[in-house]
């Protein structure tokens, strides 16, 4: 797996160094460490929208790997949404009274974040 070098506007917009890009595992090795991390449990992919689940599928598809979800997906952003308003993770983060926690943009914080909305959905099969 060929590491990516960052553009400014990433390395700005999720404060990421190239030097942490470079340490890290490639794509292959970062899904082989989730699928041991996940074991045999079963696990519901949640994102914030749909550009994490397209982008997650589109690089496994890349590097021919296959990912460890059955392909079941909940769409946080949509359970959460009421009417025509439309939230980022902060302004619903604002609407349950919370800030956000760490740097928006990256990961390990995004997903961090995002988790703390699932007290307030209606997971499928609930």
């Amino acid at each position: 797996d060929a590491l990516p070098i960052l553009t400014p506007f990433c390395l700005t917009l999720t404060s990421i160094t190239q030097e942490q890009v470079d340490a890290a595992p490639g794509f292959r090795e970062a899904i082989d460490l989730l699928r041991a991390f996940m074991g045999s449990t079963p696990m519901l992919f949640c994102s914030w929208g749909e550009y994490d689940k397209t982008q997650l599928e589109r690089d496994a598809q890349f590097h021919g790997v296959e990912l460890p979800f059955d392909g079941r997906h909940f769409n946080i952003k949509q359970a959460f949404q009421t009417g025509k308003r439309k939230f980022s993770v902060e302004s619903g983060l604002a609407k349950l009274g919370l800030t956000f926690e760490g740097v928006q943009h990256r990961g390990i914080d995004d997903a961090r974040n995002i988790a703390r909305f699932l007290h307030h959905v209606t997971l499928p099969g609930e």
